[in-house]
């Protein structure tokens, strides 16, 4: 399947947490997808703006434990902008989305561990 699919998953220190708070875990990852995703349709080059429709950010959970992000853009093209080509420079645009989505559950979650651990 063309385009680039990125998942990172979230799974360290997690067993600590009492399983009422997973749901706030969720939440937060929610959260910081939707920023991931504003961040990267905001910086992606557009010229018919199908990639930038493209791009996609969601957290799941892994039987409960594990939490997963997902980034996606599904453009056939979507890698070269990316990674750039022979003849094309690269144009970063949907890992800076996930590496700010995951700072920010790494940080979501090291406040968590010290107020409920």
């Amino acid at each position: 399947m063309p385009g680039i699919y990125v998942s990172t998953t979230f799974a360290a220190r997690l067993r600590d947490f009492p399983m009422e708070v997973r749901p706030l875990i969720k939440s937060l990852m929610d959260d910081a997808a939707r920023s991931g995703e504003m961040l990267s349709q905001r910086i992606v080059p557009v010229d018919t703006g199908d990639l930038q429709a493209s791009i996609a950010f969601r957290a799941t959970t892994n039987h409960g434990w594990n939490f997963i992000m997902r980034a996606e853009a599904t453009e056939d093209y979507a890698s070269f902008v990316e990674s750039g080509t022979s003849r094309m420079a690269p144009r970063p645009y949907l890992m800076p989305g996930v590496e700010l989505a995951a700072d920010q559950v790494e940080l979501l979650i090291g406040e968590m561990v010290d107020e409920f651990l």
